[in-house]
């Protein structure tokens, strides 16, 4: 993403200057969401945690959210990483894997209903509320009414 930011006119000699609140707001949408850690960072977590520090003063030391020392922490842990090898590429790549997202059966159930529900809503008198009713009825285990 490429930082767009527009200049402010100064009152001393026609420069430009930037806004501090909008070079900070700019800047700000450049972090990237679930941007890995770095692999030096992730042995501090490591190194740390075996000098018996807790989540909360690792993550306090390393300026991270306590919340992704204990991912990274879980996933040395359950996918089996041995720790003096990750350097190697088979340990980086366990490490960085996306965990895999199990399917909701829901979401197919619902998928398969689509065509008729919109044929439904399109009769008069018929509101979502009424087809989500008969749709709890028929499947309990359903979704909610504020996600169907």
């Amino acid at each position: 993403m490429a930082l767009k930011l527009t200049p402010l006119d100064d009152d001393l000699g026609g420069r430009s200057k930037w806004s501090f609140k909008e070079l900070h707001i700019q800047i700000k949408h450049l972090n990237m969401a679930y941007k890995p850690t770095r692999m030096d960072r992730i042995k501090k977590i490591v190194e740390y945690h075996q000098k018996g520090y807790g989540k909360r003063r690792i993550a306090s030391l390393l300026g991270m959210s306590k919340n992704t020392v204990k991912r990274y922490l879980d996933r040395i842990e359950q996918r089996g990483i041995v720790i003096d090898e990750l350097d190697s590429p088979e340990e980086q790549e366990k490490m960085y894997q996306r965990d895999e997202k199990v399917p909701d059966p829901r979401d197919t159930d619902i998928e398969d209903r689509i065509p008729q529900l919109l044929k439904e809503l399109g009769r008069v008198g018929v509101t979502r509320y009424l087809l989500w009713e008969e749709y709890i009825t028929q499947y309990p285990d359903g979704f909610s009414y504020s996600r169907f």
